[in-house]
Protein backbone atom coordinates (compact mmCIF):
# COMPACT_ATOMS: atom_id res chain seq x y z
CA UNK A 1 0.00 0.00 0.00
CA UNK A 2 1.63 3.33 -1.17
CA UNK A 3 1.46 6.26 1.07
CA UNK A 4 -1.20 8.61 0.76
CA UNK A 5 -2.36 11.89 2.57
CA UNK A 6 -6.24 11.34 2.42
CA UNK A 7 -6.42 8.88 4.90
CA UNK A 8 -4.89 10.85 7.91
CA UNK A 9 -7.27 12.87 10.02
CA UNK A 10 -5.99 16.03 11.83
CA UNK A 11 -5.73 15.25 15.42
CA UNK A 12 -3.63 17.28 18.16
CA UNK A 13 -4.32 14.41 20.96
CA UNK A 14 -3.06 10.54 20.88
CA UNK A 15 -2.41 7.68 22.58
CA UNK A 16 1.01 5.71 22.61
CA UNK A 17 1.20 1.51 23.88
CA UNK A 18 3.88 -0.19 24.28
CA UNK A 19 3.23 -3.90 24.70
CA UNK A 20 6.54 -5.67 26.05
CA UNK A 21 6.77 -8.94 26.90
CA UNK A 22 7.61 -7.63 30.40
CA UNK A 23 5.31 -4.55 31.14
CA UNK A 24 2.94 -2.77 28.85
CA UNK A 25 3.52 0.74 28.42
CA UNK A 26 1.21 3.78 28.04
CA UNK A 27 1.43 7.37 27.02
CA UNK A 28 -1.41 9.85 26.82
CA UNK A 29 -0.13 12.74 24.79
CA UNK A 30 -0.88 15.92 23.23
CA UNK A 31 0.66 18.54 20.87
CA UNK A 32 0.07 22.03 21.99
CA UNK A 33 1.51 25.04 19.66
CA UNK A 34 3.77 22.52 18.01
CA UNK A 35 5.67 20.76 21.33
CA UNK A 36 4.30 17.27 22.37
CA UNK A 37 3.50 17.03 26.23
CA UNK A 38 2.61 13.84 28.12
CA UNK A 39 -0.75 14.37 29.72
CA UNK A 40 -0.79 10.83 31.71
CA UNK A 41 1.39 7.73 31.76
CA UNK A 42 1.49 4.34 33.23
CA UNK A 43 3.00 0.95 33.08
CA UNK A 44 1.57 -2.63 33.96
CA UNK A 45 3.33 -6.00 34.58
CA UNK A 46 1.80 -8.48 32.21
CA UNK A 47 2.07 -12.10 33.30
CA UNK A 48 4.65 -13.92 31.20
CA UNK A 49 1.53 -16.31 29.36
CA UNK A 50 0.67 -13.39 27.85
CA UNK A 51 3.65 -12.74 25.60
CA UNK A 52 5.90 -15.36 24.91
CA UNK A 53 9.24 -15.21 22.84
CA UNK A 54 7.79 -11.51 21.62
CA UNK A 55 5.19 -12.85 20.29
CA UNK A 56 1.22 -12.05 21.62
CA UNK A 57 0.44 -15.63 23.27
CA UNK A 58 -2.99 -14.65 24.73
CA UNK A 59 -4.89 -11.86 22.89
CA UNK A 60 -7.31 -11.42 25.47
CA UNK A 61 -5.03 -11.40 28.96
CA UNK A 62 -2.84 -8.67 26.69
CA UNK A 63 -5.58 -7.08 25.71
CA UNK A 64 -7.32 -6.83 29.10
CA UNK A 65 -3.74 -5.10 30.53
CA UNK A 66 -3.98 -2.98 27.88
CA UNK A 67 -7.56 -1.25 28.93
CA UNK A 68 -6.35 -1.31 32.67
CA UNK A 69 -3.21 0.69 31.51
CA UNK A 70 -4.89 3.04 29.39
CA UNK A 71 -7.29 3.32 32.13
CA UNK A 72 -4.42 4.30 34.83
CA UNK A 73 -2.75 6.40 32.46
CA UNK A 74 -6.18 8.31 31.60
CA UNK A 75 -6.61 9.26 35.42
CA UNK A 76 -7.54 12.49 36.24
CA UNK A 77 -7.90 13.83 32.37
CA UNK A 78 -11.26 14.75 31.06
CA UNK A 79 -11.41 12.56 27.92
CA UNK A 80 -9.45 9.94 26.07
CA UNK A 81 -7.94 10.39 22.80
CA UNK A 82 -9.37 7.85 20.06
CA UNK A 83 -6.39 7.66 17.93
CA UNK A 84 -3.46 4.94 18.81
CA UNK A 85 -0.10 4.76 17.91
CA UNK A 86 1.43 0.96 18.38
CA UNK A 87 5.32 0.04 19.01
CA UNK A 88 6.48 -3.32 17.07
CA UNK A 89 8.77 -5.82 18.48
CA UNK A 90 11.69 -6.41 16.69
CA UNK A 91 10.84 -10.50 16.94
CA UNK A 92 8.02 -9.42 14.67
CA UNK A 93 9.80 -8.27 11.82
CA UNK A 94 11.66 -8.27 8.64
CA UNK A 95 13.52 -6.03 6.69
CA UNK A 96 14.22 -5.33 3.87
CA UNK A 97 17.10 -2.87 2.08
CA UNK A 98 16.34 -2.05 -1.44
CA UNK A 99 17.63 1.01 -4.41
CA UNK A 100 16.45 1.60 -6.98
CA UNK A 101 16.52 4.05 -10.06
CA UNK A 102 13.80 5.79 -11.70
CA UNK A 103 14.41 7.05 -15.36
CA UNK A 104 11.83 10.37 -15.51
CA UNK A 105 10.58 10.31 -19.00
CA UNK A 106 9.73 14.39 -18.71
CA UNK A 107 13.02 15.60 -16.86
CA UNK A 108 12.42 19.12 -17.56
CA UNK A 109 8.73 18.76 -15.11
CA UNK A 110 9.03 19.54 -11.36
CA UNK A 111 8.98 16.37 -9.65
CA UNK A 112 6.12 16.14 -7.59
CA UNK A 113 4.57 14.42 -4.48
CA UNK A 114 2.52 12.02 -6.63
CA UNK A 115 5.66 10.94 -8.23
CA UNK A 116 7.69 10.01 -5.54
CA UNK A 117 4.45 8.10 -4.41
CA UNK A 118 5.02 6.01 -7.11
CA UNK A 119 8.44 5.39 -7.11
CA UNK A 120 7.96 4.16 -3.80
CA UNK A 121 5.30 2.24 -4.55
CA UNK A 122 7.39 0.01 -7.20
CA UNK A 123 9.44 -1.19 -4.45
CA UNK A 124 6.75 -2.91 -2.32
CA UNK A 125 6.74 -6.34 -4.65
CA UNK A 126 10.67 -6.46 -5.22
CA UNK A 127 10.87 -6.02 -1.46
CA UNK A 128 8.36 -9.18 -0.79
CA UNK A 129 10.21 -11.23 -3.55
CA UNK A 130 13.84 -10.55 -2.21
CA UNK A 131 12.61 -11.53 1.70
CA UNK A 132 11.16 -14.89 0.25
CA UNK A 133 13.65 -17.12 1.73
CA UNK A 134 14.05 -15.06 5.11
CA UNK A 135 10.15 -15.03 5.46
CA UNK A 136 9.89 -18.94 5.19
CA UNK A 137 13.07 -19.28 7.89
CA UNK A 138 11.61 -17.17 10.61
CA UNK A 139 8.12 -17.69 10.19
CA UNK A 140 7.10 -20.21 8.13
CA UNK A 141 5.38 -17.72 5.71
CA UNK A 142 4.74 -17.02 2.15
CA UNK A 143 5.07 -13.56 1.22
CA UNK A 144 2.07 -12.88 0.34
CA UNK A 145 1.22 -13.48 4.01
CA UNK A 146 3.01 -10.88 5.71
CA UNK A 147 2.21 -6.94 5.79
CA UNK A 148 3.93 -3.47 4.59
CA UNK A 149 3.46 -1.69 7.89
CA UNK A 150 6.32 1.40 7.36
CA UNK A 151 9.13 1.97 4.75
CA UNK A 152 12.09 4.48 5.69
CA UNK A 153 13.18 6.38 3.30
CA UNK A 154 16.52 6.78 3.85
CA UNK A 155 18.44 8.73 1.10
CA UNK A 156 17.45 10.37 -2.51
CA UNK A 157 19.74 11.18 -5.65
CA UNK A 158 19.43 13.33 -8.58
CA UNK A 159 21.27 12.87 -11.21
CA UNK A 160 24.10 11.70 -8.60
CA UNK A 161 23.37 14.89 -6.13
CA UNK A 162 21.97 13.55 -2.53
CA UNK A 163 19.00 15.91 -1.63
CA UNK A 164 16.71 15.84 1.16
CA UNK A 165 13.73 16.89 -0.35
CA UNK A 166 13.13 16.06 -4.42
CA UNK A 167 9.92 17.86 -4.64
CA UNK A 168 10.01 20.70 -7.19
CA UNK A 169 13.30 19.66 -8.45
CA UNK A 170 13.95 18.58 -12.01
CA UNK A 171 15.97 15.81 -13.27
CA UNK A 172 16.08 13.10 -15.28
CA UNK A 173 17.87 9.92 -12.80
CA UNK A 174 16.51 9.65 -9.37
CA UNK A 175 17.56 7.31 -6.98
CA UNK A 176 15.93 6.09 -3.70
CA UNK A 177 16.99 3.93 -1.38
CA UNK A 178 14.92 2.70 0.81
CA UNK A 179 13.88 0.36 4.17
CA UNK A 180 10.63 -1.95 3.89
CA UNK A 181 9.61 -3.63 7.31
CA UNK A 182 6.85 -5.99 7.08
CA UNK A 183 4.96 -7.99 9.60
CA UNK A 184 3.30 -11.24 9.44
CA UNK A 185 -0.27 -10.48 8.77
CA UNK A 186 -1.06 -12.50 11.70
CA UNK A 187 0.87 -10.01 14.06
CA UNK A 188 -0.42 -6.80 12.59
CA UNK A 189 -3.92 -8.73 12.65
CA UNK A 190 -3.64 -9.36 16.48
CA UNK A 191 -2.55 -5.54 17.15
CA UNK A 192 -5.69 -4.15 15.21
CA UNK A 193 -8.49 -6.16 17.34
CA UNK A 194 -6.68 -5.33 20.66
CA UNK A 195 -7.37 -1.72 19.55
CA UNK A 196 -10.77 -2.38 18.19
CA UNK A 197 -11.59 -3.61 21.45
CA UNK A 198 -11.11 -0.69 23.05
CA UNK A 199 -13.20 0.97 20.39
CA UNK A 200 -9.80 3.16 19.71
CA UNK A 201 -8.49 4.15 15.99
CA UNK A 202 -5.28 2.38 15.00
CA UNK A 203 -3.32 5.10 13.30
CA UNK A 204 0.21 3.19 12.63
CA UNK A 205 2.06 0.74 13.68
CA UNK A 206 5.82 2.08 13.92
CA UNK A 207 8.92 -0.26 14.25
CA UNK A 208 11.66 -0.25 17.10
CA UNK A 209 14.03 0.79 14.45
CA UNK A 210 12.18 3.66 13.23
CA UNK A 211 11.66 4.72 16.17
CA UNK A 212 14.35 5.37 18.43
CA UNK A 213 16.74 7.44 16.50
CA UNK A 214 13.97 9.98 16.27
CA UNK A 215 15.19 10.89 19.83
CA UNK A 216 18.48 12.05 18.54
CA UNK A 217 17.45 13.83 15.22
CA UNK A 218 17.54 17.12 16.69
CA UNK A 219 21.07 16.98 19.01
CA UNK A 220 24.27 17.61 18.08
CA UNK A 221 25.03 13.49 17.29
CA UNK A 222 22.24 13.18 14.84
CA UNK A 223 24.56 12.80 11.88
CA UNK A 224 26.90 10.80 14.01
CA UNK A 225 27.10 7.41 13.50
CA UNK A 226 25.09 6.09 15.78
CA UNK A 227 23.90 2.62 17.53
CA UNK A 228 21.00 2.24 19.45
CA UNK A 229 20.69 -0.83 21.64
CA UNK A 230 17.23 -1.83 23.25
CA UNK A 231 17.62 -4.50 25.96
CA UNK A 232 14.70 -6.04 25.81
CA UNK A 233 13.10 -8.94 27.91
CA UNK A 234 12.81 -11.54 24.96
CA UNK A 235 14.95 -9.88 22.43
CA UNK A 236 17.74 -7.11 21.71
CA UNK A 237 17.38 -4.65 19.06
CA UNK A 238 20.06 -3.38 17.50
CA UNK A 239 19.93 -0.48 15.16
CA UNK A 240 22.48 1.17 13.00
CA UNK A 241 22.25 5.11 11.45
CA UNK A 242 25.15 7.29 9.84
CA UNK A 243 25.08 10.92 8.74
CA UNK A 244 21.06 10.70 9.86
CA UNK A 245 20.29 7.53 7.57
CA UNK A 246 19.17 4.49 9.27
CA UNK A 247 21.54 1.49 7.61
CA UNK A 248 19.29 -1.45 9.21
CA UNK A 249 19.08 -3.18 12.74
CA UNK A 250 19.70 -6.82 13.68
CA UNK A 251 17.67 -8.71 16.54
CA UNK A 252 19.58 -11.10 18.82
CA UNK A 253 17.35 -13.97 19.96
CA UNK A 254 17.92 -13.06 23.94
CA UNK A 255 17.32 -10.97 26.44
CA UNK A 256 17.04 -10.09 30.19
CA UNK A 257 15.00 -13.49 30.41
CA UNK A 258 17.66 -15.47 29.73
CA UNK A 259 19.52 -13.48 33.14
CA UNK A 260 16.27 -14.23 34.83
CA UNK A 261 16.85 -17.75 34.21
CA UNK A 262 20.26 -17.51 35.68
CA UNK A 263 19.38 -15.92 38.58
CA UNK A 264 17.09 -18.07 39.43
CA UNK A 265 19.22 -21.27 38.79
CA UNK A 266 21.37 -19.42 41.36
CA UNK A 267 18.74 -19.04 44.14
CA UNK A 268 15.24 -21.02 42.85
CA UNK A 269 13.32 -19.16 45.88
CA UNK A 270 13.16 -15.63 44.48
CA UNK A 271 10.33 -13.97 44.23
CA UNK A 272 8.97 -12.04 40.76
CA UNK A 273 9.82 -8.82 42.90
CA UNK A 274 13.58 -10.37 43.77
CA UNK A 275 14.14 -10.91 39.77
CA UNK A 276 12.67 -7.45 39.01
CA UNK A 277 15.02 -5.78 41.58
CA UNK A 278 18.20 -7.87 40.54
CA UNK A 279 17.45 -7.04 36.49
CA UNK A 280 16.88 -3.27 37.47
CA UNK A 281 19.57 -2.47 40.44
CA UNK A 282 22.68 -5.21 39.77
CA UNK A 283 25.15 -3.28 41.80
CA UNK A 284 23.38 -4.14 44.79
CA UNK A 285 24.21 -8.13 44.38
CA UNK A 286 27.68 -8.42 44.38
CA UNK A 287 27.20 -12.76 44.96
CA UNK A 288 25.39 -12.79 41.67
CA UNK A 289 28.43 -11.21 39.93
CA UNK A 290 29.24 -14.12 37.63
CA UNK A 291 25.34 -14.50 36.12
CA UNK A 292 26.04 -10.71 35.25
CA UNK A 293 29.36 -10.98 33.67
CA UNK A 294 28.30 -14.04 31.51
CA UNK A 295 25.30 -11.80 30.37
CA UNK A 296 27.33 -8.93 29.39
CA UNK A 297 29.64 -10.54 27.88
CA UNK A 298 27.03 -11.85 25.50
CA UNK A 299 25.35 -8.72 24.94
CA UNK A 300 28.85 -7.08 23.67
CA UNK A 301 29.68 -10.05 21.40
CA UNK A 302 25.97 -9.96 20.23
CA UNK A 303 26.19 -6.18 19.66
CA UNK A 304 29.28 -6.64 17.48
CA UNK A 305 28.01 -9.52 15.60
CA UNK A 306 24.45 -7.66 14.89
CA UNK A 307 26.61 -4.45 13.95
CA UNK A 308 29.04 -6.20 11.49
CA UNK A 309 26.00 -7.77 9.92
CA UNK A 310 24.68 -4.13 9.34
CA UNK A 311 27.54 -2.69 7.95
CA UNK A 312 31.03 -3.92 8.36
CA UNK A 313 32.98 -0.41 7.42
CA UNK A 314 30.97 1.68 9.57
CA UNK A 315 33.02 3.01 12.98
CA UNK A 316 30.34 3.64 15.74
CA UNK A 317 30.78 7.41 17.61
CA UNK A 318 27.84 6.43 20.19
CA UNK A 319 26.28 4.01 21.57
CA UNK A 320 22.32 4.53 22.79
CA UNK A 321 21.43 1.68 25.28
CA UNK A 322 17.44 1.33 26.30
CA UNK A 323 15.33 -1.15 27.45
CA UNK A 324 14.40 -2.58 30.58
CA UNK A 325 17.95 -4.36 30.48
CA UNK A 326 19.95 -1.10 30.16
CA UNK A 327 22.13 -0.99 33.82
CA UNK A 328 24.90 1.12 34.17
CA UNK A 329 26.99 -2.44 34.91
CA UNK A 330 25.71 -3.66 30.92
CA UNK A 331 26.91 -0.24 30.02
CA UNK A 332 30.23 -0.02 31.97
CA UNK A 333 30.59 -4.02 30.97
CA UNK A 334 30.34 -3.09 27.39
CA UNK A 335 32.60 0.29 26.90
CA UNK A 336 35.24 -1.83 28.58
CA UNK A 337 34.89 -5.15 26.44
CA UNK A 338 34.07 -3.34 23.25
CA UNK A 339 34.22 0.27 23.23
CA UNK A 340 37.30 0.69 25.17
CA UNK A 341 38.67 3.99 23.52
CA UNK A 342 37.96 7.66 23.55
CA UNK A 343 36.33 7.74 20.32
CA UNK A 344 32.81 5.79 21.38
CA UNK A 345 30.52 7.08 23.76
CA UNK A 346 28.29 5.01 25.71
CA UNK A 347 25.14 6.10 27.24
CA UNK A 348 21.30 5.58 28.01
CA UNK A 349 18.79 6.75 25.63
CA UNK A 350 16.99 9.63 26.97
CA UNK A 351 13.16 10.27 26.21
CA UNK A 352 12.07 13.72 24.97
CA UNK A 353 10.17 14.74 28.43
CA UNK A 354 12.21 16.46 31.21
CA UNK A 355 11.05 13.71 33.30
CA UNK A 356 11.54 10.54 30.97
CA UNK A 357 13.04 7.44 32.50
CA UNK A 358 14.24 4.43 31.11
CA UNK A 359 10.86 2.73 31.39
CA UNK A 360 9.16 5.40 28.56
CA UNK A 361 12.43 5.50 26.16
CA UNK A 362 10.79 3.22 23.66
CA UNK A 363 6.74 4.76 24.32
CA UNK A 364 7.91 8.46 24.02
CA UNK A 365 10.39 7.93 20.69
CA UNK A 366 6.98 6.30 18.82
CA UNK A 367 5.18 9.34 20.35
CA UNK A 368 7.72 11.78 18.46
CA UNK A 369 7.18 9.58 15.56
CA UNK A 370 3.27 10.65 15.98
CA UNK A 371 3.82 13.70 16.78
CA UNK A 372 5.26 14.15 13.07
CA UNK A 373 2.73 12.35 11.00
CA UNK A 374 -0.01 14.28 12.74
CA UNK A 375 1.23 17.48 10.81
CA UNK A 376 1.15 15.51 7.65
CA UNK A 377 -1.97 17.36 6.32
CA UNK A 378 -0.37 20.69 7.01
CA UNK A 379 2.90 19.86 5.49
CA UNK A 380 2.68 17.43 2.82
CA UNK A 381 6.70 16.95 2.84
CA UNK A 382 7.17 16.81 6.39
CA UNK A 383 7.98 13.23 6.32
CA UNK A 384 10.16 13.30 3.13
CA UNK A 385 12.36 16.10 5.14
CA UNK A 386 12.79 13.37 7.69
CA UNK A 387 13.41 10.92 5.77
CA UNK A 388 11.12 8.74 6.92
CA UNK A 389 7.60 8.02 5.49
CA UNK A 390 4.73 5.91 7.06
CA UNK A 391 1.73 3.30 5.84
CA UNK A 392 -1.51 3.92 6.71
CA UNK A 393 -4.64 1.81 6.67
Amino acid sequence: MSFKLKPLSEYDRFVVIDIGSYRVKVLVCSTVGGELKICGKASTRQSKKNVISGEIADLSAVSDTVRRTILKAAEGLDSLPEEVVLSIGSSSLIYDSIGTNYVRSNPDDPISMEEVDKMIASTEGKSLERIRDKAEERFGLWPNELRLVTTSLTSISLDGKKVSNPVGFTAKNVKLTLVNFFVPYSTFQSLSLIVRDLSMRLVSVIPIPVALPKLVEETSEAFDANAFVDVGYSRITVTLSDRGELLGAAVLDFGCSLLEESLRKEDPGLSGFDIEERLAHPEKYVSAHASYAKFYDLVSDGVRIGLSEIAKTVRVRNFFFSGGGNTQGLRDAFGEKYAPSDYCRISSLRGFSEDSDSTFVLAEAVAVCAKEFASLKKDPIARILRYVIYRYE
